[in-house]
């Protein structure tokens, strides 16, 4: 009201006013300059506020390319962290949340899951001024030295963010300085349905949540080091208002009963597992239970057809699990539950649990109950070291669920499948992608990894490629003894690709494989899968006339 008024003048004041939100080093440059504006100077500031918004926006463009590459370099440019974990290793997660499925207050700035988390951290003995850990489009509030034992805080840490980028997030850098070598921290955060890890959905008027946090998305619901090198034991307390019910990770407690007409369910994980692996699913859930230890959820109210799919994923899982025990060893998670929702995805599998979409044909259910079985072994106990080599996880057990099926005789005997209709419809039905993606083991530097995880390359290429391994080394007996010894030599590790490959070449020295054409090159996946099909055929009808001529 103390400045002079013109129309030029007033709508460059609007849209400046404007750009003071977005850019607020302007304000500065605005407050200098109006004071001294007279009335003969109005159009030269019109001009001059313009000109200062052309600039802020070049800026902001600027800022916006640069945050595409990390301002801070990655302890390893293969892992997609920020966090280094030969400074500083998490042992343990405390994780204290409230889950809002209040689907009528729903916004972008309500937060959908908010609480603390409790670190057990390690130093290595050089000390270390900061410990970073991976965020992504989640709040932090306060971070504190706490005292376990007593269960008080100690004092306040300073931390700022650091390194922001559109695939990695935001580093969380706490300044570590005189804190003990062994100790705790405690951060509160809360994080939003505007999440990659969070996944929201309704079936027939149902409201459910699921986590999804594979490849790198544990950091987008709560601060943690987000590398599957980065192994550490889960105890998980979620309170959510009633009717609803929590499932999990881990082994269940008691649910117990909170204010404000909620529950709190409670989850432990004493083996360590990679952050990804960390999970849970709330919702209004029934129940069957298969076995004493097999449990299966679905939608409570949904629909008599709900409950009788729960039923036969329930029958295949409860048959399924002694038999992959005698193939790969005893299965050593306790309870294996499984979780009948509307996905966006046809299966996920954390310890003790695995999501499966629902409605599919029971073939394809049959094949993906056995493949997340399978992950109880190769996914969550010997675990993918790198995101280029998640074929390890996924190729494995393609491979192995498949073999599981094809050469159980009660199986066979009840659904008839015929091995060479269910390779030679795998290897017509795969399409080509981003060459830079079509090799098993490519080069995800600087790239999401989540392309090359939803892609059917670590899933069909990398089945192919372990069922030419089978074909070079002398059937399944030997492959199975192969994947055995890694078992053992890496459970509750990780690996890498070249590990798997120095292991095999010392144990099959004469075996002839295109390591080269099948993990770095570039080439159409087609035909290399192709390739393994045929030659499967070839093999097959070789012994069969072996048989009549003997």
């Amino acid at each position: 009201s103390l400045l002079p008024t013109s129309n030029s003048f007033t709508f460059s004041l609007f849209i400046s006013n404007f750009f003071f939100a977005k850019f607020p080093f302007c304000f500065s440059i605005f407050v200098i300059i109006m004071p001294t504006a007279s009335p003969m100077n109005t159009n030269l500031l019109s001009l001059l506020s313009i000109l200062i918004i052309l600039v802020s926006m070049v800026m902001s463009e600027s800022r916006l390319q640069t945050s595409r590459r990390p301002i801070l370099p990655l302890p390893d440019p293969r892992d997609h962290t920020f966090s280094d974990v030969t400074r500083y290793r998490i042992t343990h997660y405390a994780i204290n949340i409230t889950v809002d499925m209040d689907v009528a207050r729903a916004t972008c700035n309500t937060p959908r899951i908010y609480g603390h988390v409790t670190l057990n951290y390690t130093r290595d003995q050089n000390r270390s001024l900061f410990l970073r850990l991976d965020t992504n489009k989640i709040g932090i509030g306060r971070v504190v030295l706490w005292d376990a034992e007593r269960n008080v805080e100690v004092r306040r840490l300073n931390r700022r963010f650091e390194g922001t980028d559109e695939i990695l997030g935001r580093a969380l850098t706490i300044r570590m300085s005189g804190t003990p070598r062994v100790g705790h921290l405690r951060i509160w955060f809360k994080s939003w349905t505007n999440n990659m890890a969070i996944n929201y959905d309704t079936d027939n008027g149902q409201t459910f949540m699921y986590l999804l946090s594979q490849p790198i998305h544990s950091r987008s619901w709560f601060p943690c080091q987000d590398s599957n090198v980065a192994k550490a034991t889960v105890a998980l307390a979620v309170r959510v208002r009633n009717p609803y019910s929590v499932i999990g990770c881990g082994e269940a407690g008691e649910v117990g009963s909170s204010a404000n007409d909620t529950s709190e369910y409670t989850f432990s994980l004493h083996t360590p597992v990679s952050p990804y692996l960390i999970s849970f699913a709330v919702a209004e859930f029934s129940y069957i239970d298969a076995t004493e230890n097999i449990r299966v959820w679905y939608l409570s109210g949904i629909s008599d057809e709900r409950r009788e799919e729960a039923e036969i994923v329930g029958s295949m899982a409860a048959y399924l699990l002694p038999v992959a025990s005698s193939w790969m060893g005893p299965y050593t998670w306790g309870r294996y539950d499984l979780a009948v929702l509307n996905l966006t995805v046809q299966g996920v599998e954390i310890p003790n649990l695995s999501y499966i979409d629902q409605g599919m044909h029971i073939m394809l259910r049959l094949l993906l109950v056995s493949h997340e079985l399978v992950h109880s072994w190769f996914g969550n106990t010997m675990t993918a070291r790198y995101s280029s080599d998640l074929w390890l996880n996924e190729g494995i057990t393609m491979y192995l669920g498949m073999e599981i099926l094809l050469n159980d005789s009660f199986v066979q005997s009840q659904y008839h499948l015929d091995r060479e209709n269910y390779y030679g419809f795998s290897s017509e039905n795969i399409s080509e992608v981003d060459p830079e993606l079509s090799m098993l083991s490519p080069n995800l530097t600087g790239r999401n990894p989540k392309s090359f995880l939803l892609s059917y390359v670590p899933f069909t290429k990398g089945w192919f490629f372990i069922k030419n391994l089978e074909l070079e080394i002398g059937g399944l007996d030997e492959m199975l003894r192969f994947l055995r010894l890694l078992l053992k030599k890496y459970q509750f590790s990780t690996i890498t690709t070249e590990e798997f490959m120095k292991e095999f070449k010392r144990e099959y020295r004469g075996a002839k494989v295109e390591w080269e054409r099948w993990l770095y090159e570039p080439e159409s996946s087609v035909g290399v899968v192709r390739e393994v099909y045929e030659k499967m055929v070839r093999r097959r009808k070789e012994d069969e006339e072996g048989v009549s001529k003997n």
